[in-house]
């Protein structure tokens, strides 16, 4: 998904810091010349050099966001692009 938004969105040309990802296939590499990197042992070193973070992943949207919601209080900005829209898709 994450190279998805970065193809077909205005995302592309925001001020990304990094890419996290936790396969080790991807640690490493580059996405649309930014970095992939392992998130951070603990979610208080990522909250050093990040202020918003966007969860791209729609199988894991809610095992990230638990791991990340603490960030929150830290100010650091926790956005979820898939939350909500399994409710919002109107049946035939």
């Amino acid at each position: 998904h994450t190279s998805q938004l970065l193809s077909e969105t205005l995302l592309k040309e925001a001020n990304l810091a990094c890419i996290y990802d936790n396969d080790p296939k991807k640690i490493g590499k580059r996405l649309f010349e930014i970095g992939v990197e392992r998130f951070p042992p603990t979610a208080a070193d990522a909250a050093k050099d990040i202020d918003a973070i966007l969860i791209s992943s729609e199988g894991s949207e809610d095992e990230i966001y638990q791991q990340l919601k603490g960030l929150e209080q830290q100010g650091i900005k926790v956005y979820r692009l898939y939350a909500g829209l399994a409710d919002e898709v109107p049946e035939d």
